[in-house]
């Protein structure tokens, strides 16, 4: 079964900034792109697979469902509506973020 798969406003926002901060930092907008594609062939893989990707285990992650799948060094955290057949991207964040405390207050 292929889910939908739906960006919030916040995990939009954050691929627009990697690719502003890649650019920036590696003064070429080539290499920007390639990431920015990877990110969203990631995203897109989600529809069709995606349970592969475990559940946070820790509250209150794991209470809500709250995904985490790994490309590169950056984190892209999800859930599974499963009365919609849609996956929701929340946000999409470096690993060296603090994560937690930016998650905890967008999910409660």
């Amino acid at each position: 079964m292929t889910y939908n798969v739906r960006l919030t406003q916040n995990a939009k926002l954050d691929l627009n900034d990697i690719f502003v901060y890649l650019c920036e930092l590696t003064k070429d907008p080539q290499i920007a792109l390639k990431f920015n594609r990877d990110l969203k062939n990631g995203i897109s893989e989600l529809a069709e697979m995606p349970r592969i990707h475990p559940i946070i285990n820790c509250d209150p992650f794991a209470f809500v469902g709250l995904r985490i799948k790994h490309i590169g060094n950056y984190n892209i955290f999800y859930r599974i509506i499963e009365s919609e057949k849609s996956i929701h991207i929340i946000r999409i964040l470096h690993q060296r973020r603090e994560w937690k405390t930016i998650l905890k207050n967008e999910i409660i």
